[in-house]
């Protein structure tokens, strides 16, 4: 398996997801969190993860969210990490050496 290896360097924000006062997705938001991170020299983002939303969103919500962020950061701005399942057993599949 030939696998490609990468030196992360700088401060990966997590994002937080912005909702609506009725509980929908505010996609608005993100390009103002895009902007925010970059002026402030962020070398990347890590979405739908680390703040607590990811596992409460569904996978077409987590979508939609990825995909937003992806339409407002130009290619070569932030470096998008993105979570897609929120499953331990899907994480222990992944990872190559960790317990079944």
């Amino acid at each position: 398996m030939n696998k490609q290896f990468f030196r992360v360097n700088g401060l990966i924000a997590a994002s937080y997801t912005a909702l609506n006062p009725d509980g929908s997705l505010n996609l608005g938001a993100i390009e103002q969190q895009a902007a925010v991170l970059i002026d402030d020299g962020a070398a990347g983002v890590f979405v739908c993860g680390t703040t607590g939303e990811g596992p409460s969103l569904s996978a077409a919500e987590r979508m939609q969210v990825a995909t937003r962020w992806r339409e407002v950061v130009a290619p070569g701005r932030l470096r998008l990490w993105f979570t897609w399942d929120t499953t331990v057993s899907w994480m222990r599949s992944t990872w190559r050496g960790m317990p079944p």
